[in-house]
């Protein structure tokens, strides 16, 4: 059982780090590119207000990528802290989410918004 606890939160580090790189670097590896993204600080306040919109068809795929990308932490996080209830694995979810925003903010790299806080948590709920 003990092993079983140690290889979860191995996987459990390793999809962090994974999720930091993917939602902080865009999986770019080019120093270059990573500076693109760079941006004017700005901060979205009104949920699912500013859908990626190409050729005038809203891509779903961030936003599916945004729900998607938390269902992990919903699956392995229970199995590590075996005793927090419902609310405080949704909570956690909710906090790591919460700080991507916000060093996306602060690093000025991509862009904060509260449409992806919310889809963080709905694919921690969604897993748990």
């Amino acid at each position: 059982m003990l092993e079983s606890k140690k290889t979860t939160r191995y996987v459990f580090y390793v999809y962090l780090m994974l999720l930091t790189w993917g939602i902080l670097f865009k999986f770019e590896t080019n120093p270059e590119f990573i500076a693109f993204f760079l941006a004017p600080r700005y901060i979205n306040w009104i949920p699912f207000s500013e859908p990626l919109i190409v050729d005038g068809k809203i891509v779903f795929a961030e936003m599916l990528f945004n729900l998607i990308s938390f269902i992990p932490l919903g699956v392995c996080f229970p199995l590590i802290k075996t005793n927090l209830s419902s609310l405080r694995i949704v909570g956690t979810g909710f906090l790591i989410s919460l700080l991507f925003e916000c060093l996306q903010y602060i690093l000025a790299i991509g862009i904060t918004d509260i449409t992806d806080l919310t889809l963080n948590t709905l694919g921690v709920c969604e897993a748990y």
